[in-house]
């Protein structure tokens, strides 16, 4: 397994990914090996094959379907490769609305997101994929606007470490967009401090741009309290 994480280069890994047996056997071992160091090797090598799938071709249903499978086992893949891999898959527009219907990959990524354990790079790709996502068409913003989604996204909205400016950011503009939808302000409005993390952004930002923004989605919110 380690052999073949060292050979997934950038001229090699988009031949290995057309490989069925091979990514298979990877996805198997990054779930079941009872060996950690082998389980993560194998979801490595199998997340750089993926990062490497550039045009628009079928594998990327498949690894959108393997991701989907690794992520039913938060041990089986860690943290960070998995929203590496997530980030690169996003970056294509034909996978955006197949990313945001798998729910296990939804869920993944706010428990990736919630995780005090988890890196502040992790978390950035994380909420770069939500913010790519929340800019698609109605539908896919609906899907993407669960509890768990919400929930992570205020937590991270409301951190006050400067080093996770990145991440305070662009969680509050992912609520924004989730906000442009209608169908989701009821919901939205349910979470019990998602309207006063917004509020106490808005009165915070030196962004005046982006605090307009905030304020203009507090009125639409407010209609349905």
């Amino acid at each position: 397994v380690r052999a073949i994480r060292l050979l997934a280069t950038d001229t090699s890994a988009p031949l290995m990914i057309h490989d069925n047996t091979l990514m298979d056997a990877l996805s198997k071992r990054a779930l079941h090996d009872k060996s950690a160091e082998v389980r993560s090797e194998a979801a490595e090598a199998f997340a750089k094959c993926a990062s490497l799938v550039t045009a628009p071709m079928a594998q990327h249903e498949a690894v959108l379907d393997a991701l989907t499978h690794l992520s039913s086992n938060p041990h089986a893949i860690p943290p960070d490769v998995m929203a590496r891999a997530l980030r690169e898959q996003v970056d294509h527009p034909e996978n955006r609305k197949a990313l945001a219907q798998r729910e296990a990959l939804m869920s993944a990524m706010g428990q990736i997101l919630m995780s005090d354990k988890t890196s502040a790079g992790a978390k950035e790709n994380i909420c770069s994929v939500w913010l790519q996502l929340s800019f698609e068409d109605h539908s896919v913003r609906e899907l993407i606007a669960t509890p768990l989604t919400l929930e992570a996204l205020v937590r991270n909205a409301t951190s006050h470490d400067h080093r996770n400016h990145t991440i305070r950011q662009d969680a509050i503009k992912v609520l924004l967009n989730l906000a442009a939808v209608p169908s989701n302000r009821e919901r939205m409005v349910k979470h019990t401090s998602l309207m006063r993390t917004l509020l106490h952004f808005a009165s915070a930002t030196r962004h005046e741009d982006l605090k307009t923004e905030v304020k203009a989605a507090i009125m639409d919110l407010a209609q349905k309290l």
